[in-house]
């Protein structure tokens, strides 16, 4: 087993080093990022857009790792 150092405390917590956060509750748009996104990236559903904007606006000064994806509508 090899040792990793550097590990960021977010990726620990998180368990992945990247989490992207969208719109839904699950659904069809969830399955296809996590099919096509590494596994290096979490996909998360985070509810309505509205809840998507109020954390995106709060949480990248402490989680730069954390993303966020809207759709258009």
């Amino acid at each position: 087993m090899k040792t990793r150092t550097g590990i960021p405390a977010e990726a620990v917590r998180l368990r992945a080093q990247h989490v992207l956060f969208v719109e839904g509750e699950g659904g069809l748009d969830v399955t296809v990022l996590r099919a096509i996104l590494p596994a290096q990236v979490e996909v998360k559903p985070l509810g309505p857009c509205y809840h998507i904007r109020s954390v995106a606006e709060a949480l990248p000064k402490h989680h730069p790792t954390c993303y966020f994806l809207m759709d258009r509508d």
